[in-house]
């Protein structure tokens, strides 16, 4: 995923989604190597006294025949930039066509023979400080002397220059903060002092009250999940747990008595809601909940006071410290804002998204579904809105799909982009089943 941020949200908005397949843009993409190598640099955010930036691109051919002054364009997106069209070092033209959507076009007199390159430099407005700011996702597309397009190519031989220096760095000359570079970053860890590890807490985020004895019992899949009334899925949900750590079925019984090998689960109404009371001795394992939610965060405590070797490898025997641990939400909202819209995650990835945000008591997923670059979700009612909003490929006219944005290439496809994809009926409904198995509630946005 690559953008999330922590995200506050009070409405709810309940939507059903269909379903969604690849489409084939019509035009075939060329797998061709080693054709056309560019790098791009920052020389520096201090271009005017008055601010600016400037950067050059360096085309190299290596094909065996010349790129002309026609019949080729190169395409990339960008952080929004204005380039000074005067500014063009270089036969071409750059344009901003929408969004982060950018174009050069070779103009009369731009010829590069095999085996050579060119630089082309420029001026933009405002600043650029880090790679991600940089042209991102560059493909070239070929045209007959007709001018219909032919194929397009993506720039598999693409490098940016690293940024390393005040000026690429900074955004003004008035920025005085230090370069993250390997020197500074050691100076700083200077300043680090190691915990002993037998202060360490698995349990995170670390719970309200924890009295942990040096004493440890060992869970095997001899114990049996005990639960009270309206707990079975929960119940189900730690066995499904357990089997993965232990590699063995563990069983689960309806019954609320405590005892030795058991793991008892059951919901105590004096509690606060959402928290738990866990109990680990030699005499059974008791886990109780002010609500079936606080009873859930009891099993996640549970699971990650398990030593951390079997969730790489299962172990029949696993030890345990004996402890009493309780604990409760500092905070009722506990959420989590993922952009698919932007740049599209699979369904399995949300799963597993789920998974560790249960495993660190979140609670609420707020799923960002649809922005200018794209629609996640289909409605019956009006397919268009995922058969072309819901992939990005070459286009100038939105008409098949939407134009190219972060990076996301030529080619409307899944499997290689995350520009394209939304999530089916189905997939949406197992989302949705899987969150509320573990007490998460999913926020659509319609934006």
């Amino acid at each position: 995923m690559r953008f999330i941020q922590l995200f506050g949200i009070t409405s709810i908005i309940s939507m059903i989604i269909f379903s969604c397949a690849p489409r084939n843009s019509g035009i075939e993409e060329s797998n061709e190597q080693g054709g056309i190598v560019i790098t791009w640099k920052l020389e520096t955010n201090f271009a005017t006294e008055k601010g600016g930036h400037k950067a050059w691109f360096k085309i190299h051919n290596l094909k065996d025949e010349p790129l002309g002054d026609s019949g080729w364009e190169l395409y990339w997106n960008m952080a929004p930039r204005t380039v000074k069209q005067e500014t063009i070092d270089g036969p071409v033209t750059i344009e901003w066509i929408n969004g982060d959507f950018y174009r050069m076009k070779p103009v009369a007199g731009f010829k590069l023979e095999p085996d050579q390159e060119i630089q082309i430099t420029y001026y933009g407005l405002g600043s650029m400080i880090k790679e991600s700011d940089a042209p991102l996702g560059l493909y070239i597309v070929y045209y007959d002397d007709d001018g219909k397009e032919t194929r397009r190519v993506a720039v598999h031989d693409y490098s940016i220059e690293p940024f390393t220096t005040p000026e690429q760095i900074n955004r003004s000359k008035d920025d005085k903060e230090p370069i993250p570079d390997p020197a500074w970053r050691f100076e700083q860890n200077q300043n680090v002092d190691l915990t002993d590890e037998n202060k360490l807490l698995r349990v995170i985020p670390s719970p309200a009250n924890i009295e942990l004895a040096s004493e440890v019992i060992v869970l095997t899949s001899d114990y049996a999940v005990y639960y009270s009334t309206n707990l079975e899925d929960e119940a189900k949900l730690l066995a499904s747990d357990l089997k993965e750590l232990l590699g063995e079925d563990v069983e689960i019984i309806k019954e609320a008595e405590a005892g030795p090998d058991r793991i008892l689960l059951r919901v105590v109404e004096e509690y606060d809601p959402e928290s738990y009371v866990l109990s680990i001795s030699p005499k059974g394992i008791v886990i109780e909940g002010g609500d079936a939610a606080g009873l859930f965060y009891g099993t996640r405590s549970l699971l990650a006071m398990l030593p951390v070797e079997a969730y790489q490898t299962p172990k029949k025997k696993l030890e345990l410290n004996v402890a009493i641990i309780k604990d409760g939400p500092a905070f009722g909202y506990r959420g989590f804002h993922l952009d698919v819209a932007r740049n599209f995650n699979s369904k399995e990835t949300v799963l597993k998204l789920l998974d560790v945000m249960a495993f660190y008591k979140l609670n609420k997923l707020h799923l960002h579904l649809t922005e200018d670059e794209a629609w996640r979700i289909e409605i019956e009612e009006l397919p268009e809105l995922t058969e072309i909003g819901g992939f990005r490929g070459h286009t100038l006219d939105d008409a098949r799909y939407l134009q190219p944005a972060y990076g996301s290439g030529p080619e409307p496809d899944p499997d290689n982009s995350y520009g394209s994809g939304y999530y089916s009926r189905e997939d949406y409904k197992e989302i949705l089943r899987f969150a509320t198995a573990r007490h998460i509630e999913v926020i659509p946005e319609i934006n």
